[in-house]
């Protein structure tokens, strides 16, 4: 069952971000080349110089136009593992708190595998010191409601 549950990510997603993307980062926007070195610059952020991590001016448009989208399936495979095994509250309400939810990646990963198991709601508590991330993640969730990806 776990298998049925886990998917990859729905293209849609890449299209919510493509169009959100220019109003939430303005001038910071990054494509191609520009934004690989944001990801680049930002991997070694969180791996080598994570003391550093405020400094990273194109970090928000990393995180947004090339992490969310790849860590957003991620928690997927454990949910539909604890599903499978009966281990996930039964209902139509799960309550999620996401600490260090960051732009909502785990949030947004449940909330999808959450619709297609038939919970009807997910109320959730996000917790981020960075004001600019739980902006983003709120219109990221205005945005993929509105597209029926949550």
């Amino acid at each position: 069952m776990s298998q049925l549950l886990a998917r990859p990510l729905d293209p849609r997603w890449l299209d919510l971000l493509d169009r959100l993307a220019p109003r939430v980062l303005g001038a910071d926007d990054r494509r191609g080349r520009p934004l690989a070195a944001a990801v680049r610059r930002l991997s070694e952020l969180y791996t080598r110089d994570r003391d550093l991590l405020e400094e990273a001016g194109a970090a928000l448009a990393a995180r947004l136009r090339f992490f969310l989208p790849r860590d957003l399936p991620k928690i997927q495979g454990p949910l539909a593992e604890l599903s499978a095994a009966g281990v996930l509250p039964a209902g139509p309400v799960w309550r999620v708190l996401d600490a260090g939810a960051g732009l909502g990646a785990t949030t947004l990963g449940a909330a999808e595998l959450a619709g297609r198991v038939g919970v009807e709601r997910l109320e959730v508590t996000a917790l981020e010191r960075d004001a600019a991330s739980l902006d983003v993640f709120t219109q990221i969730t205005r945005q993929a409601a509105e597209d029926g990806l949550v």
